[in-house]
């Protein structure tokens, strides 16, 4: 399954990439459950920042899927993010660490400066269940049904946002 989701909105990059980093716990995202920076690196002649994060995500199942999948969910995520100055933009992938014989995660995410001084925003999220036979069709249409619920509600936007007013 891909959801894509975009946005503009008028802060400048550079204090959003400040927010995309301090933007967790949010109640926006209450399954985001610790996010970690477990690595980073400063390339002054490329004038990037690179940054690893380990997160641990927490999904609550509907009750019709708790005797195949349990209650809940639960799986670390990896995500790497460059900052970079010249280019004015700041790029994310992240891919599931954890579940990867019976769930697969993929999301790329992209803030960009706009010549106008706004910032565009840009994520792709790419997710399939696989290793439960024929159950995978039916585990996936749930899992779809959350993700473009919680989609509608425009957490991504609100949570940078958020994060971003509590740093002035």
């Amino acid at each position: 399954m891909l959801f894509t989701k975009s946005f503009v909105c008028d802060v400048a990059w550079e204090h959003l990439a400040r927010a995309f980093y301090s933007m967790y716990p949010s109640r926006h995202y209450p399954h985001v459950r610790d996010v970690h920076i477990i690595d980073h690196e400063l390339l002054p002649e490329r004038g990037q920042l690179r940054v690893r994060r380990i997160g641990r995500v927490k999904y609550n199942l509907p009750s019709i899927v708790h005797y195949i999948a349990g209650p809940c969910v639960e799986y670390a995520l990896l995500e790497d993010s460059v900052v970079d100055l010249k280019t004015g933009s700041l790029s994310q992938n992240t891919i599931g660490l954890t579940m990867q014989d019976c769930y697969t995660y993929r999301e790329t995410a992209t803030l960009q400066q706009l010549q106008t001084g706004d910032t565009e925003y840009k994520s792709t999220i790419d997710f399939k269940v696989v290793g439960f036979g024929f159950f995978n069709y039916t585990l996936e249409a749930v899992a779809s049904r959350v993700v473009a619920e919680f989609s509608k509600n425009d957490g991504v936007k609100k949570a940078i946002l958020e994060a971003a007013v509590s740093l002035d």
